[in-house]
């Protein structure tokens, strides 16, 4: 009874699989006006065809790169089928969505695309809000995915060129006065 009990542990138990969505960020540490890439990974993910999720970060450090917002987005990379993946924007990030008629499934890359930096500060990179959907299963049951850990990334004030000239003009005043004195 024992290894009858076991075994059906061990089936419903090896049945629930998590497919897990992660984000990621080319550099964590850049100055403003650096062009980072953001990666929208999926890993283990069951059939899906329809997906909804958000990508929070600090909108006043970071600026989404020019086409990503137009149909179809340009300047994204993916597996998916480019003309099904829509971006819009959100005070706080980017919210992704993705409905085809074909079923994904599996390590995908579902988007990545360029970032600017804007203004100095931190910022954390996660994802919130996740649905994933298999319209020919259920249309109103999500599928099981969790979101992996938060990244991070921090933007350096540049110093100004202007810092540098009134460091050359006070070392050409020093050399004329050295000059005026042996003089």
């Amino acid at each position: 009874m024992k290894k009858l009990i076991c075994a059906f542990c061990m089936v419903i138990g090896l049945q629930v699989q998590a497919g897990e969505i992660s984000v990621a960020v080319s550099q964590t540490s850049v100055d403003i006006g650096d062009v980072i890439s953001l990666t929208l990974s999926g890993t283990a993910l069951d059939s899906f065809d329809t997906f909804g999720l958000d990508i929070l970060f600090d909108t006043s450090l970071f600026a989404v790169s020019s086409g990503v917002f137009d149909y179809p987005a340009t300047g994204v990379a993916t597996d998916l089928w480019l003309d099904s993946l829509f971006f819009s924007s959100l005070s706080n990030g980017v919210a992704a969505s993705f409905a085809d008629f074909a079923t994904y499934s599996g390590d995908l890359l579902l988007a990545r695309f360029e970032l600017t930096a804007i203004a100095a500060g931190y910022s954390s990179f996660s994802v919130a809000n996740v649905e994933f959907y298999d319209s020919l299963v259920s249309v109103t049951d999500t599928l099981n995915v969790t979101t992996a850990s938060d990244v991070s990334a921090t933007v350096a004030a540049v110093s100004e060129p202007s810092m540098l000239v009134l460091f050359l003009l006070a070392g050409v005043a020093l050399l004329g006065r050295n000059t005026k004195i042996s003089g």
